[in-house]
Order: structure tokens, then C-alpha cells, then sequence
């Protein structure tokens, strides 16, 4: 295919994508800006808990990804790769949803580490995030009876199977991956006892994510959710976020969210509470930037006296 058609129609795909998700949003949602001012204004210690454990969330993912970075040895410090991280984050809601990448990579090699690493690290860092997220899905999809006890077993066997044949699967997916010119020096390096290690690190953080977002659903008086539907609910919603081709996954993840939340509460409800959520996700990213920019600043002036 011609290559300005192929983005032509990517661009074009993207667009009818983001005009449909805001239409529903628009058209749907009886929330006017002060209804959201008021609520904030007015929120309960839910909803400010909430935040902070979803901080910590965003902190544990940055985390997560230094520690990647960092194998097998230290490339850059801790401190550094979390204000990197942060630092870059917001360029996700600019149209293309790599420039958050780009961002990163640019600072990263600025602090001296090699394209070829990092590359190899967001790649793992994408294949974790989908892996430990869809694993809560799947026990999201069991508890709305979309998927059949049997079918989740199959899952879990299937994740098991992965397990067993890591090293041949690994191989397999590098000689694919190699056939596209931007893999076309990839090597999947990482053993088999340390990938799962990290993708242990983010369950642990997907945990954490679904804890904030139990808390925020109690918030608004949600008292009969439980955690793992709450933890399922925004894993599937965020995975869907993230696989998105829109900035930040806007829209789309609302949407999933709307759905979801439905088989809870009511669809006026549901809606309030997913244009909430894209709040509260931005305010805990500007609180993240705020802390470690701060303690940025502060170190810099501690080393000037």
C-alpha cells in the first residue's frame, strides 16, 4: 500500500474514532463544567484517598519501568528515571500517542543510555502492561458472566503454557518481530525467572491502580462494588486506553468505562463517573509531576550550598 494512503486512511480512521467518542460523550453526559468544579469542590476523603493511592500507582509504574531500564545493571539513577518518566508523560494526549516515547527516549539518552536499550525496554514495558492488565480482565469478564468458568481455566492454562515454553516462545516472537524494519536489531534478552518478576511488579501495580479506583467508586457512594470488579473494570478500560491510536486513549476509554460501570449503576451514573475518572487521572499525574519536580529543585539547590 502506498505509504501517504496508509496514513491517510490511519489518520482519517483516527479521527472518525475520536468524532464518534465525543459525540457520545457530548450528547450523553448531563455534566456541565460547574457540575465538575462543584463536585471537587465538594468531593469526600474517598475521593482524595483515592487520588493518593492512585499517585502511588503512577509512581509504581514509573518504577517499574526504571527497573526494566536498570537490567541487568544501573544505567540511571532511580530518582532520574522517575522524573524522566513523569516529565514525559503528559505528551501522551498529543495526537499520534507516541510523543510520550519519543519524550522519554530523548531525555533518556540525554542522561547517556543507548537507543537500542531503551527501545528494547519499552517493548517489554508494553508487553507487561498488556499481559498483567488482561489477566485482570479476563477475571473481570468471569464475573459479568461474559466469559465461562471453562473459559477462564483455558486462560490461565494458556498463561501457564507460556510460562513452560518462555524461552522457544521468546525466540519465536524475535524472528517475527525482526521481519519489520524498526526490529530489525531486536533482541528479547530478558530470562524467563526475571520477566516474570517484572511482570509480578505489575500486577502488584495493576493492584494498586484498582484499589484507587475501589476507592474512588465509594466516592460516590458506590458501597456494593467489589475490588476486583472496580480493579477489572479500569484494567480492561485502560488496556483498551492504551492499545487506542487516540492521544491518551480519550474518549475510547471513557466509553469502556460507561459500558462497564452499566452493569453496576445507572447509565446517567456511569457517565458522570467515567468523565470524573479522566480527571482524577490527570490530576494524580500533575500531582507526580509536582512532587518529583519539586524534589528535583530542591536537590539542585542543596548541591549549589
Amino acid at each position: 500500500m502506498n505509504p501517504k494512503l496508509k496514513k491517510t486512511i490511519f489518520f482519517t480512521l483516527n479521527a472518525l474514532i475520536l468524532a464518534v467518542a465525543f459525540y457520545f460523550l457530548f450528547t450523553k453526559v448531563n455534566m456541565t463544567f460547574s457540575d465538575i468544579w462543584n463536585f471537587l469542590l465538594h468531593a469526600n476523603r474517598w475521593f482524595y484517598l483515592s487520588l493518593v493511592v492512585f499517585t502511588l500507582f503512577l509512581v509504581m509504574q514509573a518504577w517499574n519501568w526504571v527497573q526494566i531500564l536498570n537490567h541487568p545493571g544501573r544505567l540511571i539513577a532511580q530518582t532520574k528515571g522517575l522524573l524522566i518518566y513523569i516529565n514525559s508523560q503528559f505528551a501522551k494526549y498529543i495526537p499520534g500517542g507516541v510523543w510520550n516515547y519519543v519524550g522519554r527516549i530523548y531525555m533518556t539518552s540525554q542522561a547517556g543510555v543507548a537507543l537500542p536499550h531503551q527501545m528494547l525496554t519499552i517493548f517489554y514495558e508494553n508487553v507487561l502492561l498488556v499481559m498483567a492488565a488482561a489477566i485482570y480482565a479476563v477475571y473481570l469478564l468471569y464475573l459479568l458472566n461474559m466469559l465461562s468458568l471453562f473459559g477462564m481455566i483455558l486462560c490461565f492454562i494458556g498463561f501457564g503454557l507460556f510460562y513452560v515454553f518462555y524461552n522457544p516462545v521468546t525466540r519465536w516472537s524475535e524472528k517475527r518481530l525482526r521481519k519489520f524494519k524498526r526490529f530489525r536489531e531486536l533482541q528479547l534478552t530478558l530470562p524467563r525467572k526475571t520477566f516474570f518478576t517484572f511482570l509480578t511488579y505489575f500486577l502488584i501495580s495493576h493492584f494498586i491502580m484498582g484499589l484507587a479506583y475501589w476507592m474512588l467508586l465509594k466516592s460516590f457512594g458506590l458501597e456494593d462494588v467489589s475490588l476486583f470488579f472496580a480493579a477489572g473494570t479500569f484494567a480492561l478500560a485502560w488496556l483498551v486506553g492504551l492499545l487506542s491510536p487516540l492521544p491518551g486513549g480519550i474518549g475510547v476509554r471513557e466509553g469502556f468505562l460507561i459500558y462497564l460501570l452499566s452493569f453496576e449503576v445507572s447509565l446517567d451514573m456511569a457517565t458522570q463517573i467515567s468523565i470524573i475518572t479522566r480527571i482524577w487521572n490527570v490530576l494524580s499525574e500533575l500531582v507526580f509531576f509536582l512532587l518529583m519536580n519539586a524534589y528535583a529543585l530542591l536537590k539542585k539547590g542543596w548541591k549549589h550550598t
